[in-house]
C-alpha cells in the first residue's frame, strides 16, 4: 500500500496518508489509554471521579461537563466504549487533527448539554457514549457531504 500525499488548508503543510494514519492510531490508543487509567484511579480511589459526572439541571455541574466524557462507572463500562472510540476517532483523526480536537470538543459539549437538560432528576451520567455516537454522526454527515461512500458504510 503506497503513501498518498495531502495538504491541509489550514496550514498549508504536506503530509503523507500513512504518516496521518499513524498519528490518528497513537492519538486514539492514547486516548482510549487515558480512559482506562481514569477508571484505574477511580476505582483505586472507591469511586472518588464519579463526582465529576453530570446531575442534570443543576447549574453548578455545568462545569461537569467536559470531565463526564472521560470517565466511566465501571471496567465494563469502559471496555463498552473503548472499540468503538477507537475505531471512530481513528477515522475521524485521518481528516486532520485541527479538525477532529475541533468536532470532538463540539461533540462533548452538545452531547454533556444535551444529558444536563435531559437526563432523569437524581442521576448522575458519565462516559465517552455520547462522543462514540457524535462521531458515529459526524462520519455519516463527512461522508454524504463529501461523496465518500466508504464512510457512510463505516
Amino acid at each position: 500500500m503506497g503513501d498518498y500525499w495531502t495538504t491541509d488548508r489550514n496550514s498549508g503543510s504536506t503530509t503523507t496518508g500513512s504518516a496521518r494514519a499513524l498519528t490518528a492510531g497513537i492519538l486514539m490508543v492514547g486516548w482510549v489509554a487515558l480512559l482506562w487509567i481514569l477508571e484505574g484511579i477511580d476505582v483505586a480511589t472507591g469511586h472518588a471521579l464519579d463526582t465529576y459526572g453530570i446531575s442534570p439541571r443543576e447549574l453548578a455541574e455545568l462545569r461537569d461537563v467536559i470531565p463526564a466524557a472521560f470517565l466511566h462507572s465501571g471496567w465494563e463500562h469502559v471496555a463498552s466504549n473503548s472499540v468503538p472510540l477507537l475505531v471512530l476517532g481513528f477515522i475521524a483523526a485521518l481528516g486532520g487533527l485541527r479538525r477532529f480536537a475541533a468536532v470532538v470538543v463540539t461533540i462533548i459539549l452538545i452531547s454533556g448539554i444535551g444529558v444536563w437538560l435531559t437526563a432523569p432528576a437524581f442521576t448522575v451520567t458519565l462516559g465517552a457514549s455520547g462522543v462514540v455516537f457524535g462521531l458515529l454522526g459526524y462520519l455519516l454527515v463527512r461522508g454524504f457531504v463529501d461523496r465518500r461512500p466508504w464512510d457512510v458504510l463505516i
